[in-house]
């Protein structure tokens, strides 16, 4: 399976987009960006356990991710409040309802 290695892609993200935060006063859309990314790489090492609450969380931050995107019409908008993974996000929701009946309960 290839659910550690997104993972490490996860990771590899939440750290990019720290990295480009860094020496920038936070304001609310620098930590809604911040939030959705941390809360995407918490959610997949869930889904590394195999944690069925985990694919839950990720595929409710996808599909708000998607109603974000859908919704704002405006670009610079999108942009600030889309995640920074908004297109491989949905990709890997593919993985997680393909694997879904291998996770277990808690």
């Amino acid at each position: 399976m290839a659910f550690p290695y997104i993972g490490i892609f996860h990771i590899f993200c939440w750290i990019w987009v720290l990295w480009g935060l860094r020496g920038i006063h936070f304001g609310v859309p620098e930590l809604i960006s911040m939030g959705s990314i941390t809360a995407f790489s918490a959610a997949w090492l869930a889904i590394v356990g195999l944690k069925k609450w985990g694919a839950f969380a990720y595929l409710l931050l996808t599909l708000a991710d998607v109603g974000c995107y859908v919704l704002l019409h405006n670009p610079y908008e999108r942009t600030l409040y889309v995640s920074a993974i908004f297109p491989i996000d949905a990709i890997f929701c593919f993985f997680i309802l393909f694997y879904f009946k291998r996770f277990t309960q808690k």
